[in-house]
């Protein structure tokens, strides 16, 4: 799909054309979620799918989404945070239901490669134990579903540092929180899972 109104909406937010899209400018989601967000997305997705299911979760996601004008108890509001963060919890939930779909044993490993990233010594504590090799496909279900069992933010701090290659920085800045803040949760999150998997 091309970007047919990018210099029309060159300036605005995320978050304001999500607003947009709510008063009726169907361009605006367009823009946002086909032109602006498309790659990242298709990113995220391509890591956990195989590639020929990509497109189809994303059309999935923009339907759920698209849903949302019509029910305004399910919209996002701006007042309760950033776009993006709201926007990978439909994708996340349309992950979920692919992979409810799946025969157990059919989970890709995409689904668990952790790709870290390095940080400066002692900041981030590496977690190799908790990242067996990627040919025990029935310890991998068990992380897998070790992390989907945390509570949020939990859950995407850890999914958005060891599979989706963003900073601390990066993830403090997507979900509104401080740095040190991302960092102490991580450091506490990486613990539980290693005594949950112990």
């Amino acid at each position: 799909m091309g970007c047919l109104h990018g210099a029309r909406y060159a300036g605005k937010s995320d978050e304001q054309l999500m607003v947009e899209f709510y008063g009726c400018d169907d361009d605006a989601f367009d823009e946002l979620w086909w032109c602006r967000l498309r790659s990242k997305m298709s990113g995220y997705v391509a890591r956990k799918v195989p590639k020929k299911d990509v497109e189809d979760i994303l059309q999935d996601a923009a339907i759920k989404i698209c849903e949302t004008k019509h029910r305004p108890s399910a919209r996002y509001d701006p007042r309760k945070g950033p776009l993006q963060p709201w926007l990978f919890k439909i994708v996340d939930n349309m992950l979920k239901d692919h992979f409810r779909k799946q025969p157990e044993g059919e989970i890709p490993l995409s689904d668990l490669q952790p790709e870290i990233m390095e940080e400066e010594e002692g900041e981030v504590p590496d977690p190799p134990e908790l990242f067996p090799d990627e040919t025990d496909i029935e310890r991998r279900l068990v992380i897998r579903r070790a992390i989907c069992s945390l509570s949020e933010p939990s859950r995407t701090i850890v999914q958005r540092r060891f599979w989706d290659d963003l900073t601390i920085e990066e993830i403090a800045e997507e979900l509104g929180m401080s740095i040190a803040t991302v960092h102490r949760k991580l450091e506490k999150d990486l613990e539980r899972l290693k005594e949950m998997l112990s």
